[in-house]
């Protein structure tokens, strides 16, 4: 396999590969939205809201 041809197969796999993501983004994330005011913000980087989550959840000790 020569250079060129190389080139060529490395460039379209790089393209399949951005459609592909491009795609799975459009279907799965383009509509998903944060809804964020500053009061929420303001309070959960000053530690008004705790970071541990509910019990029974993985990852949590007691």
């Amino acid at each position: 396999m020569n250079d060129r041809r190389l080139l060529r197969h490395l460039g379209v796999a790089v393209l399949a590969k951005l459609v592909l993501l491009a795609a799975l983004w459009w279907v799965f994330v383009r509509d998903a939205r944060v809804k964020a005011d500053a009061p929420t913000a303001a309070s959960h980087l000053v530690g008004g809201i705790s970071g541990r989550r509910p019990p029974g959840l993985p990852g949590v000790l007691p």
